[in-house]
């Protein structure tokens, strides 16, 4: 008889790592505790849960920008089940409606910024879809741990032009530094001449700076205007 009976039970192991629920003739019981548990066979269902964290990847989704430009998406969600019952009842293809839940959050948040907003601040759309998504997949029985944007694409077209843009913009900035360059060094003669007019003392010594450099050298010819009369000399 004790043969018989154990012949009728069903053995399910629980990890540390697992949360588990058995649902027995429409009835569910569980989380079960860690360890070794027996039903009687019956409509038995064993339903496990992955405690530790889990990477998915909502690949390449299509959605428009708030300007109607199409713009490709990928989107790392790494989440855990916190709560097995709710999950439970939430589902039975819970990574279905995982992936689902992602495409909508990610579709939503894309919708509120124009694809310059787009491109400049990823950061602010990374943060809409995981605010967005924590709230969802907490009606799910997990926790939220990071979502993360990757491969932002644009179309050929579109990319050609975003990067004539883009070059068109250094082009237009090292412009504007020759002009700020140029601009300076006018305004340093303009400072230097008004100087000299107001200051006649300046002059001569500007002179005497040119001749103590020249003299400093050999084969230089200097020509000076002393009181109307020329002196030309020739250091050896």
């Amino acid at each position: 008889a004790l043969l018989a009976l154990h012949s009728r039970l069903v053995r399910v192991v629980v990890s540390e790592h697992e949360a588990v629920l058995v649902v027995r003739n429409g009835r569910t019981r569980g989380p079960l505790a860690v360890g070794v548990h027996r039903f009687l066979v019956g409509e038995l269902v064993v339903r496990r849960f992955e405690l530790r964290e889990t990477l998915r990847r909502v690949m390449g989704q299509e959605l428009l920008t708030r300007d109607n430009v199409p713009v490709k998406f990928s989107v790392f969600v790494r989440a855990k089940f916190v709560d097995a019952l709710r999950a439970h009842a939430a589902a039975a293809d819970l990574e279905e409606l995982v992936h689902a839940e992602a495409q909508l959050a990610l579709r939503d948040a894309v919708a509120l910024f124009e694809l310059a907003e787009l491109l400049e601040n990823r950061a602010a759309v990374n943060q809409r879809v995981a605010d967005d998504l924590r709230r969802r997949l907490a009606g799910l029985g997990l926790e939220l741990v990071e979502a993360a944007l990757q491969d932002v694409m644009v179309g050929g077209e579109l990319k050609r032009a975003l990067a004539e843009v883009a070059r068109a913009r250094v082009m237009a900035l090292a412009k504007l530094e020759q002009a700020r360059g140029e601009e300076a060094a006018l305004r340093k003669l303009v400072n230097a001449a008004r100087l000299l007019r107001e200051h006649e003392g300046l002059a001569e010594l500007k002179k005497l700076a040119l001749a103590e450099r020249a003299a400093e050298g050999t084969g230089n010819t200097l020509v000076l205007g002393l009181d109307g009369a020329v002196f030309t000399g020739r250091k050896a």
